[in-house]
């Protein structure tokens, strides 16, 4: 099962089989407050509103700005060595000589 279809299953058995959101919470192994959380997405934007929503931040105040970004970029790029000296592979160290 989907976790969109559970979390449509959660929300039918309150609605529908008349489970009080604790009792829907102990059935699907879920937190009370979180069917309280489905049934309030459930009532303003219907079945959409169960869809997985991102935990990603929708605002970064502090993010550089973009042409800022492009900037450093290009500076980047234009200073980038690019001939890079190569490193001669090591020699593994000779065992002493015994005496």
């Amino acid at each position: 099962m989907s976790t969109e279809n559970k979390r449509l299953v959660i929300v039918r058995a309150v609605r529908d089989q008349h489970l009080t959101p604790t009792q829907a919470a102990a059935r699907y192994r879920v937190s009370r407050q979180w069917v309280y959380e489905l049934l309030k997405r459930y009532d303003a934007h219907g079945s959409a509103g169960l869809a997985h929503r991102s935990r990603a931040p929708r605002h970064r105040p502090s993010a550089t700005d973009a042409d800022i970004a492009a900037r450093i970029c290009q500076h980047i790029d234009a200073t980038r060595d690019y001939q890079r000296p190569i490193k001669p592979t090591q020699q593994p160290p000779e065992p002493p000589e015994n005496r």
